[in-house]
């Protein structure tokens, strides 16, 4: 996804205890800054809770993170909010992120993502693309499992 960073390698759960993860994340001289991880209760909490200590902002993406139980994901999520950290999902980032849909400049990779992956409201926006704006449907109706099953039953 980023082709120029190189991963860090670590061993610690708590990816804010490895000096050069720190180093780095420092040395954007941002304040603010979208986490997630692979175990909420651990590889979220622990470098969430030292992050908020050092008085960074801290914004979890809490369905880009994940927990061994809901119950662990949902009280790792509780903590790191009751210590200050913000939590938000991978669609209301892209969502703020896009902001205006008068800004082009990324326009059409987020109409992509939203209607690919947006539930009810990406189908909303194909229905007034394609019934309102008269645009092609961007989105072929046919799956890939219901084309393999149709190649199967030669229809």
């Amino acid at each position: 996804m980023f082709p120029s960073q190189t991963p860090i390698e670590r061993s610690n759960l708590n990816s804010w205890e490895n000096k050069e993860l720190v180093a780095a994340v420092k040395s954007t001289a941002r304040s603010n800054f979208l986490i997630a991880a692979l175990w909420s209760e651990t590889s979220l909490v622990f470098p969430a809770l030292q992050m908020l200590e050092e008085g960074y902002g801290v914004y979890a993406v809490e369905d880009a993170s994940g927990g061994t139980s809901k119950a662990a994901h949902d009280a790792a999520i509780r903590r790191i909010e009751q210590a200050g950290a913000v939590s938000l999902t991978a669609f209301q980032v892209l969502l703020e992120f896009q902001r205006d849909w008068s800004r082009k400049e990324h326009y059409e990779e987020v109409m992509a993502v939203v209607k690919e992956h947006g539930g009810a409201y990406g189908q909303g926006i194909e229905y007034v693309a394609t019934m309102v704006q008269k645009a092609p449907a961007s989105r072929n109706r046919q799956t890939t499992k219901n084309k393999k099953r149709k190649k199967e039953q030669n229809i």
